[in-house]
């Protein structure tokens, strides 16, 4: 019987994150484990603007069309990370599920963690945010504080 029968490992294109993919995958292959990549994606709209004669900004109104092209340009972005996360482990002795959600990072792997049994998450200590902590990033460090099972930070 495994310790870790499955291992969630949420996935953003950074290095730290390729390096948590090598990690999850050493584990899975020596307790026979499934292996979970999870990249979750919130797509924003964006709002331009434009000065007018009192200075007060002018929003532009996006069309309907226009933001299902963004929309659906962000959800392919998303993906194309999944599928690069997906063909670093691309082996025949673990079995590896893919999902991608769109939503606030940390949430989104909570809910994952509790739908999909996770025994362990497996996350790179730094994603690609502009935003740098000394030791952790704010995602993985929010998850260390929430999750109700192991969290392996990798540098």
């Amino acid at each position: 019987m495994s310790v870790f029968k499955n291992i969630l490992v949420p996935v953003d294109g950074s290095e730290h994150s390729s390096r948590a993919i090598e990690y999850a995958f050493e584990i899975a292959s020596k307790f026979g484990s499934k292996l979970t990549l999870l990249h979750v994606y919130f797509f924003v709209l964006p709002i331009t603007s434009s000065p007018v004669l009192l200075g007060a900004p002018n929003y532009d109104v996006m069309t309907q069309d226009s933001i299902n092209v963004l929309s659906q340009k962000t959800r392919k972005d998303a993906n194309q990370i999944l599928v690069q996360a997906t063909n670093l482990v691309e082996e025949k002795n673990v079995v590896v599920k893919s999902l991608l959600r769109e939503g606030r990072v940390v949430p989104e792997i909570l809910k994952v963690l509790e739908t999909e049994k996770v025994d362990l998450i497996v996350m790179g200590a730094r994603g690609i945010s502009g935003i740098k902590k000394l030791f952790l990033g704010s995602t993985s460090e929010e998850v260390v504080k929430k999750a109700n099972c192991p969290v392996l930070i990798v540098k």
